[in-house]
């Protein structure tokens, strides 16, 4: 199906609205961020089959326009303003790495055999569990999936991405709060 200037523009003012949706509930409820509260709305929706199919198909176009649209930017975008070489070359220590590494490699690990133990390709569970967890999530899962030329799983590293980070947003959110 070829998505139409008025399928993509349904998508954008969806996502627009479940964007809204998460900011109103965050000011009734402020310890949960709006990132978070958007993504459970849209958990929800999905959930209970509440959107027409027809919405969305609007919504999958909208994501897969913009994924495809934007991905070498955001990616060159981010890559260029976010890394400052200093800090990481400053807090790069063996330990650090050593860190790092094992916790990617545990985790995709687990994965992977989890994935196997269920049914799933273990590649394709280490990459889409394992590996988009550990990232710095959608720029992160794009370049994961995009190294890995496996683009095809992005709704589901967005998946893993999103609820993992819902979940550690709303501990964090919890624990400042339970903190202060």
């Amino acid at each position: 199906m070829k998505p139409t200037f008025a399928l993509l523009c349904t998508g954008l003012i969806l996502s627009l609205a479940f964007y809204e949706l998460g900011a109103l509930c965050n000011r009734f409820v402020s310890i949960i961020p709006t990132y978070a509260w958007m993504i459970i709305a849209v958990v929800v929706v999905k959930g209970t089959g509440i959107l027409s199919e027809e919405l969305e198909d609007a919504a999958r176009e909208w994501g897969q326009f913009a994924i495809h649209s934007w991905t070498a930017a955001a990616l060159t975008g981010i890559g260029a303003t976010l890394i400052d070489l200093k800090t990481i070359l400053h807090t790069l220590t063996p330990f650090y790495l050593f860190t790092v590494v094992a916790s990617v490699a545990v985790i995709t690990l687990t994965a992977a055999a989890v994935g196997r133990a269920v049914g799933f390709y273990p590649l394709e569970a280490a990459i889409a569990a394992g590996m988009c967890t550990t990232n710095m999530g959608g720029s992160g899962n794009v370049a994961v999936l995009s190294s890995a030329k496996r683009m095809e799983l992005l709704p589901f590293a967005q998946i893993v991405t999103r609820s993992c980070g819902a979940l550690m947003l709303t501990l964090g959110g919890v624990l400042v709060h339970l903190l202060r």
